[in-house]
């Protein structure tokens, strides 16, 4: 496995955190409505189709996956593999905290919600060594709704966000978006707002 089994302080992570995106958490949501000039989207499938029927198309996704993670890291680097705890909307499955040693390094409150609606979300994060196809068991979990995950990157300012029909990528590297945008126009929306 790729990830480091070494203990990490949430100190290293919450300092790059705080320098790159600010005060928001690391939900693909909340940045991209604060921070939509730093984004942009891939689907995972040719016409937008979110999930998978096929081994084919798996295996679609998870080019897809690696070959926007190179963009993002390059061929091989460490990373950040940060999740989420929600309360009671947390992911039974979601086992990466244990399995991955990993630390405790933000809490966050979602204060537009209404107050009865608000729950406080717990952020872990462990140190990742990536390399092509050393993510593919957690490109498949967030497929199968098992994981919710950013991978980020503090050298380069750039995190990866998989969700259940694509990528969302955030940089403080705008060149680098205006370039895998253009790489990579034939994966993206049609749309405008590029969803």
């Amino acid at each position: 496995m790729a990830i480091s089994k070494t203990p990490v302080s949430s100190d290293e992570f919450v300092s790059s955190w705080a320098r790159d995106f600010s005060v928001y958490p690391p939900l693909g949501y909340v940045l991209r409505q604060n921070l939509a000039g730093n984004w942009t989207r891939f689907h995972s499938l040719s016409k937008s189709k979110r999930y998978p029927e096929t081994d084919l198309q798996q295996q679609s996704v998870l080019s897809r996956a690696n070959t926007l993670a190179k963009e993002c890291f390059g061929s091989r680097s460490t990373l950040w593999l940060v999740t989420e705890k929600y309360g009671e909307f947390d992911l039974e499955t979601n086992t990466l905290i244990e399995e991955e040693r990993m630390v405790h390094v933000l809490s966050w409150v979602d204060e537009s919600e209404e107050l009865a609606d608000q729950r406080q979300r717990e952020f872990w994060a462990a140190k990742v060594a990536w390399k092509p196809t050393s993510l593919d068991r957690y490109f498949a979990g967030v497929l199968e709704d098992e994981y919710r995950l950013v991978l980020y990157d503090p050298a380069t300012s750039t995190l990866l966000a998989p969700y259940d029909g694509g990528f969302d990528i955030f940089s403080l590297r705008n060149e680098f978006l205006v370039s895998i945008e253009e790489k990579y126009q034939n994966w993206m929306s049609e749309r405008l707002d590029k969803m």
